[in-house]
């Protein structure tokens, strides 16, 4: 394959003050930047939860921007997580960025649909997390993360932050109360996740089930004097656009605490139609530390089969950070950026997209499919020897990649373009 340096002064970058050179180093990012090769005709998708104040941001170079919201807002209760992304994406990229608004895997996988009629976006990036059941490779926003794969685009999405915050086990109940047990058989029976001291605001969690047949509640529970009290608990099933039978599945419970106390959580089988419980696989998620984990604890759409699932790594060791999520990880990035007080796979997956953009303008010639096969193949192992669930192929190499996909005895130079 060929590729060619062209000139930087053709393409412009927009570069937020986050000590550029320096985060960007261990992706070599910076090197095919200086050859001119500045993500130049690679269109990008990003679909996010907002992106208030996106043009005073400094984001040029902005094709189409929609909402598939209910309410078509870009960016509703001015939320920027989709600013931020694609301020981090556009610090290493200048491709043209199209900007979709979603808030459920529903109108994710319309936002996709409609990315794939476009016909000309090569890359989707997302930073989000949907709850829709199980498995979670076969939800609403991961069979559309499969399409587009299937159609020629990259979807490159963060793998999540819920490593501590994410338990699997098949449903037991020994004694014969209805339930949940989270400890291994033969240890003192634990019939609750014990959060710990919570403070005053709202806490979420998520439960799903592999057989539809059954049904199980959330419970919230905080500490009294000799036993724990109810707080709140779920008791119906999560309804959907178009009702599916049977019923999803899953269950939400976000309850709002008034003070700070101390939380447990349990889960409770309502009813069995299938006496075959003890098979059945149940998936906890919550928004605060869990103290029964699970590794796998990637949420749609990055479990999807075909998505390019982000890790993050902490800057200064390139360690994997102790949040971000397991299992399908094909790469990792670094987690924070000193200009905002944020960090995790969001700061991680635009980096990786941004990677991935240099290497198809330096090399436009190459299939998408080809260029993962490069970054794959070069990129600089932190965990296990090979892939891992943990940091997957490890961080991009992208001049390394370019050196793979395009070798240097190619490259021809057009001098009347040089700075």
């Amino acid at each position: 394959m060929m590729r060619k340096i062209v000139g930087i002064a053709l393409c412009l970058v927009f570069l937020i003050s986050i000590g550029s050179s320096a985060m960007e180093s261990e992706m070599q990012t910076e090197q095919l930047r200086k050859m001119g090769f500045m993500g130049e005709g690679v269109k990008v998708a990003v679909i996010d939860e907002g992106f208030y104040g996106y043009a005073d941001a400094g984001i040029d170079n902005v094709g189409e921007v929609k909402s598939f919201r209910a309410d078509l807002n870009i960016s509703p209760d001015e939320n920027r997580h989709g600013t931020i992304v694609s301020e981090i994406y556009r610090n290493i990229s200048c491709g043209e960025l199209s900007l979709y608004t979603v808030s459920s895997g529903t109108e994710f996988a319309r936002a996709v649909d409609h990315i794939i009629e476009q016909g000309d976006i090569r890359i989707i990036l997302s930073c989000l997390s949907f709850f829709e059941g199980m498995p979670k490779q076969d939800t609403i926003s991961s069979r559309a993360v499969d399409r587009a794969r299937n159609n020629g685009i990259m979807p490159i999405i963060a793998a999540g932050n819920f490593q501590e915050r994410y338990y699997q086990g098949n449903f037991t109940d020994t004694n014969g109360n209805g339930l949940h047990e989270f400890n291994k058989k033969g240890e003192k029976i634990d019939e609750t996740q014990d959060i710990g001291f919570v403070p005053e605001g709202s806490i979420a969690s998520y439960l799903s089930w592999s057989n539809a047949n059954q049904d199980y509640d959330i419970f919230v529970l905080k500490e009294g004097r000799t036993r724990l009290n109810t707080v709140a608990y779920s008791n119906n099933r999560r309804k959907t656009e178009k009702q599916l039978s049977p019923v999803p599945a899953i269950e939400s419970l976000a309850p709002t605490m008034n003070k700070g106390e101390f939380i447990h959580i349990a889960i409770r089988k309502k009813s069995d139609t299938s006496n075959n419980s003890g098979n059945t696989e149940l998936e906890l998620y919550a928004t605060v530390d869990l103290q029964y984990t699970s590794s796998n604890s990637i949420t749609s759409p990055a479990a999807a089969k075909g998505a390019i699932a982000i890790g993050a790594v902490e800057p200064s060791s390139l360690e994997v950070e102790h949040y971000s999520s397991r299992g399908n990880i094909s790469f990792v990035g670094i987690s924070q950026i000193e200009s905002y007080s944020v960090e995790g796979t969001s700061i991680a997956a635009p980096r990786v997209a941004g990677a991935f953009a240099l290497l198809k303008s330096a090399c436009p010639e190459a299939t998408n499919e080809e260029i993962l096969l490069a970054m794959q193949e070069t990129a600089l192992n932190i965990g296990h020897e090979g892939w891992d669930e943990e940091s997957g192929y490890g961080i991009p190499q992208v001049k390394d990649a370019l050196d793979y996909l395009c070798p240097p005895e190619n490259t021809t130079t057009n001098e009347t373009n040089q700075p």
